[in-house]
Parts: C-alpha cells; structure tokens; sequence
C-alpha cells in the first residue's frame, strides 16, 4: 500500500533489557549512539522489549536518577522529550490469534479514529487495535505494527526472509516496535509461484518452527500479510489462482491476511470492489484458507463515492465477509474526518471486539 517510508535501520545491532526501580519500569535500549549524542540523552531510550538482554544499559538505568525517554515511531533515534513512566506491571502482548482492527493512516485520521466522536466510540475501547509503523500515536507503544516492505523482501533466500521478519518481530536486534508483531506489505504479482513466492512459504515454515516466548504462539503467527487488490481479485475469481499456491500456503502459517477490498493504480485507491466482487470474493477465500478462516480479514479505504454504509453492506453480503469483518478490519487512506467517522461507526456496529 505504501503509505511511508521504510524504516530506517541503525548501523549498531540493538540490544534491549527491562528494569524496574521505584515502582516504575523503565524499558530500556542499547543503540549504537556516539557518546556525545548519549551524554545528551542522559537516559535510557524507552521501547517495550522481550526478555532481550542488554548488559550496560541495564547497568545505566539502574544507577542513573534521570527520566527515560519515549522512542517516536519515526524511527531510531528520534526522542519525545516527554518523561514516559508506567506502573511496575508486565506490558500487555497481543496474542495474533484474536481479532484484530489495523489502522493504516495519516496522524489526523488515527487520532480520530483512536479517540472517536460525540455518539461514536473510538478503538481506545479496544486492546485489540494497532497502528501500522511509522507514526503509532496516540496508540500506545505496545500497539504499534512493525512493517517490511515488499521491496525489502522479494529478493531474499527463505533464510533471509525468515531473518528479516524474525528481526522486525522483535527477536533479536533491529526492531523499535512494542507489539511483537511485523506486517509485509504487499504480496502481489512479485510473489508468483514463479518468482518469490517459494522463497516466502519457505521462509514461513523456519518460522513456524520457532516459538515466540510471550505467547507461546509459533513465530510465523506473528507475521500478518496485506494482500494486493489484484491478487485478491485474481484468486478470489479462480482466474490464475494457480499462480499464487506457495503465497497461499505461507498465508496459512500467518497470524492474519488481510485483504485490500478496492481497485488501485500505481498505488492509489480508484474505487471500492463491487457488490458482486464481495459476492464472490468473500466465500472463495474462506474456501481457500480453511480451516484458518479466522485469518480473514479485510481493509476499506475512502469510497470515492461510495458511501462506507454501502461498503460495509457489501462487505456483510455473505457469511464469510461477515466473519471476516468481526476477524479484524484494517482502515486505510479514508481521506476525512467525516469518512473516518462512517468508518468506525459501521466497525462500532459490524467490528466491535473486547
């Protein structure tokens, strides 16, 4: 979908530990900072991290008296002045095997969206609700999605993608996300059956042979995949669905795919899918994924004309859209606030997870 840069990468590998003094956690980072930029810091750069240890920044916090610093989403590097403590209680991880909203959009929008509207409420309701890198405010930390870019991907061995992924997770060094969670976006014509397509179900099966700690869950289900309109056109239609069997399989291995419900040309949102696309669309794809029909799941974008209320009746056409919908609705590009606030009343009514 492409909505912003891809993360910038630090030239040190990170390390990252937890302390605790006072009755406040301090979530800590061992970046590779020259000594002039840390002395500026005089803190510990805080991201929620999983049981990784990072012997001298531990040793930092628990001597130094200075606050710590909350990470932007930006990126590496990037610090918010303002001092960021929480109560001395482990921070929540979200489990992939629930339902989950995914908010993919410019600040204005999120916040909206986060907070809600008079007589709408907003995803702060919800524990189950991310937004996509780079920009996670106002979602906390622990609810922000690391990303890799389909151009970051599509030219590594099964080995390398597995590392890739496995580092945006968070299991070892190079990833600043809170949620434990990395989506690849996109899979479209570059992840063929003749192209990287083996490569990635390759790479989906190391994965799943891997635990990740905090939840028990394979690693492989932290991994969430958009899929492009053409490839959910494609295979949702049986036209050339042969194309993408090895992609399909490493979506079974996943925590979520989510399809892009609407046309777009070089990257930008044209029209919603049609009534009769839903119509077919829909129960193919469950067909598809079963038994792991709870990892359907679908974005809408601006209507273009298209009121969301029509979008959302298409959407809730068949039984599997409407299954879909409650698995987890991503938001992307709406546009407005008006757009944003159709959007998350349908989800109020279609969506609303604990």
């Amino acid at each position: 979908m492409g909505l912003a840069l891809n993360p910038p990468r630090p030239e040190r590998a990170v390390s990252r530990s937890a302390s605790s003094r006072g009755g406040v956690r301090r979530w800590t980072v061992c970046l590779g900072f020259s000594s002039s930029i840390a002395a500026l810091l005089s803190a510990a750069v805080v991201i929620p991290t999983y049981g990784l240890s990072c012997t001298e920044s531990a040793r930092a916090s628990s001597s130094s008296t200075a606050p710590a610093v909350e990470l932007e989403p930006s990126g590496p590097g990037s610090v918010n002045t303002q001092v960021f403590s929480t109560p001395d209680a482990p921070t929540p991880i979200l489990k992939s095997s629930g339902a989950l909203t995914i908010v993919y959009d410019l600040a204005p929008i999120a916040h909206a969206l986060y907070r809600g509207f008079p007589g709408v409420p907003g995803l702060i309701r919800t524990s189950r609700s991310v937004r996509q890198y780079p920009a996670g405010e106002p979602f906390p930390v622990h609810r922000q999605l690391a990303k890799v870019h389909w151009s970051e991907i599509r030219g590594l061995s099964a080995r390398g993608m597995a590392e890739l992924l496995r580092a945006r997770i968070g299991v070892g060094a190079g990833s600043f996300f809170g949620s434990g969670l990395v989506a690849v976006d996109e899979i479209g014509t570059g992840f063929e059956d003749a192209r990287a397509g083996p490569a990635l179900s390759e790479a989906m099966v190391l994965l799943s042979k891997q635990t990740f700690a905090p939840t028990g869950e394979k690693l492989s289900a932290r991994v969430l995949f958009y899929v492009a309109p053409r490839v959910v056109a494609n295979v949702g239609s049986g036209h050339d669905r042969y194309l993408w069997t090895r992609a399909i399989s490493a979506f079974r291995l996943s925590g979520g795919v989510y399809l892009q419900m609407y046309h777009a040309r070089q990257g930008r949102v044209t029209s919603p899918f049609s009534a009769a696309e839903w119509r077919s669309y829909m129960p193919a794809w469950a067909t598809i994924l079963a038994p792991r029909t709870r990892l359907l799941r679908v974005i809408l974008s601006n209507g273009r004309g298209v009121p969301q209320l029509e979008q959302w009746r298409r959407a809730r056409q068949t039984l599997a859209g409407r299954r879909a919908l409650r698995n987890g609705t991503g938001a992307y590009r709406l546009g407005d606030l008006a757009e944003a606030r159709a959007w998350l009343g349908n989800w109020n009514k279609y969506s609303i997870h604990p």
